[in-house]
């Protein structure tokens, strides 16, 4: 519209001035030629007031879809880096149901209190002033990501490590709801019939009815966190580290499934547990595995039924270069803080 307004002044500019001409040419009064060319004057600095106004507001827009192209990379590489955090905790998942630690073992280590938020939370579509289909997935999609697991229809649990364990007051939770499950969106439509902080260390579930058939989802919160580790993931592997039932650093030298847990789909994952030992066997220790060409690594994991396993051959590899020196005790101090950052990157901190 503003662009139409500006060519509209600028073709009436030029008729006036023209009709202006035409006036003086055949002798018209000198009032009328004098109107017609303060008309043309201004037809052609309100049209030039008009590009001016198109030119900034082009520079706008372009402004802002350059800000909002920033902002979905932004959003889409927070929400890679979420999948694959989520991705090496049920691959560690698979380590640690194999060695028989569990939920309860966990939350007994840890020593103090484990807080995950208990919400009922109704937010469905419908054409009656509820969520449209996006705003109602948005919202499943965020509680996903928090991996919030289902007790019984809109009644959730979200584990401790997906939540801020220093939150204290009713404040605090209503914040984090409205930033972690709302996304910070205020269009949303939802019943938010109760939340609250529950202490793990605290409650328990029980269930004696057996399997009901129905067709309802329905959970104790004991089987819910029966294998997941609850735990926030800063403190999973110094309480790994503490274990009276595995070795952290025993488990490192022999055992690839670690090696494999930042890179390995949950597939990939399964398949090397399963042939763990006959994988071991062949590959060796983490000092052979670091210094076994990938060629060789890709073509053991290929013999196991391993698929995708180049990409997995080079992980694996890097993974047993960058955590050798660790257990050899050949790092400085400076090298051994870096190096256990790199260690706790296999549950994705």
């Amino acid at each position: 519209m503003v662009v139409e307004r500006e060519k509209v002044a600028y073709a009436g500019s030029a008729i006036l001035i023209i009709a202006g001409g035409v006036l003086y040419v055949t002798g018209a009064p000198a009032a009328i030629t004098l109107l017609s060319f303060l008309f043309s004057v201004g037809s052609g600095v309100f049209g030039w007031r008009k590009q001016r106004e198109v030119k900034t507001l082009e520079s706008a827009m372009d402004s802002l879809l350059e800000e909002k192209k920033g902002l979905k990379e932004e959003l889409e590489a927070t929400e890679e880096r979420k999948q694959l955090k989520s991705q090496r905790l049920r691959n560690l998942k698979q380590v640690l149901d194999r060695e028989g630690i569990d939920a309860d073992y966990l939350i007994e280590k840890y020593g103090q209190p484990l807080k995950a938020p208990l919400l009922v939370l109704t937010h469905f579509n419908s054409d009656k002033g509820w969520n449209t289909e996006e705003g109602e997935q948005y919202i499943r999609n965020r509680l996903e990501e928090l991996d919030a697991k289902v007790l019984h229809g809109a009644t959730r649990v979200i584990p401790p490590r997906s939540v801020d364990q220093e939150i204290e007051t009713r404040e605090e939770l209503e914040d984090w709801f409205h930033d972690e499950v709302l996304g910070g969106r205020d269009d949303l439509t939802y019943k938010l019939e109760l939340m609250s902080i529950v202490d793990l260390r605290q409650v328990f579930g029980q269930d004696r009815a057996g399997d009901d058939g129905g067709q309802f989802e329905m959970n104790t919160i004991d089987e819910l966190f029966d294998t997941d580790p609850v735990v926030p993931t800063d403190d999973l592997l110094d309480i790994l580290a503490r274990s009276d039932r595995i070795s952290m650093e025993d488990e490192l030298r022999e055992n690839v499934a670690l090696l494999a847990i930042p890179y390995a789909s949950e597939s990939q994952m399964r398949d090397i547990i399963q042939h763990q030992p006959s994988i071991q066997s062949n590959l060796g220790d983490i000092t052979q595995i670091g210094n076994t060409d990938i060629e060789r690594i890709e073509q053991v994991l290929e013999e196991h039924d391993v698929q995708g396993a180049e990409e997995l051959a080079t992980g694996i590899q890097e993974e047993a270069r960058s955590l050798r020196p660790i257990l050899d005790g050949e790092l400085s101090e400076t090298q051994e803080d870096i190096a256990t950052e790199r260690a706790t990157e296999l549950t994705g901190t």
